[in-house]
C-alpha cells in the first residue's frame, strides 16, 4: 500500500465516521441555540419570553441587506447610475466587480464616478487587472 492508498483509506474512514456521529450543521444550530436560550434564563435570570424575543431581534441587528450590481464595467452606464440609487436610497452596501473580463462601458467608472455623487457604500471584488 502505497502512500495516496492510506490517505484515501484514512480519508474514507474520517468520512464514514463524521457521516455516523456529527450531527447536520442545523442539529448542531438548534442545540446551541437552545443552549443559549437556558444560559439566559438560568444565568442571566431573564424570562423564557424575554430571551427569545431577544434572540430573534439580536440576529437582524448583525445582519445587512446588500446589493450585487454589475457596475458601470460591465452594464451600460445608465443602469449602473441606477443601481447606485437604489442602493444608496435603501441605505445598502454594492458589490460589484471592477475587472477581470472585457468592459462594456470602458469609461463607465470614470463617468459614474463623476456624475453619481450619490454613490452608495460599495465593495469592489477583483480590482486587479
Amino acid at each position: 500500500m502505497n502512500f495516496v492508498d492510506a490517505f484515501r483509506a484514512a480519508g474514507a474512514r474520517l468520512s464514514d465516521y463524521t457521516e455516523r456521529w456529527v450531527p447536520d450543521a442545523w442539529v448542531i444550530c438548534m442545540m446551541l441555540t437552545a443552549v443559549a436560550l437556558v444560559l439566559a434564563v438560568v444565568g442571566a435570570g431573564t424570562s423564557p419570553e424575554d430571551a427569545v424575543l431577544a434572540w430573534g431581534a439580536g440576529i437582524w441587528k448583525l445582519l445587512s441587506l446588500g446589493m450585487a450590481i454589475l457596475g458601470p464595467h460591465y452594464s451600460t452606464y445608465e443602469v449602473a447610475v441606477s443601481d447606485f440609487k437604489l442602493a444608496r436610497e435603501f441605505g445598502m452596501i454594492a458589490s460589484m466587480h471592477c475587472a477581470g473580463a472585457e468592459p462594456r462601458t470602458p469609461d463607465g467608472g470614470s463617468r459614474a464616478g463623476r456624475g453619481a455623487r450619490a454613490a452608495p457604500a460599495l465593495r469592489l471584488l477583483r480590482c486587479a487587472y
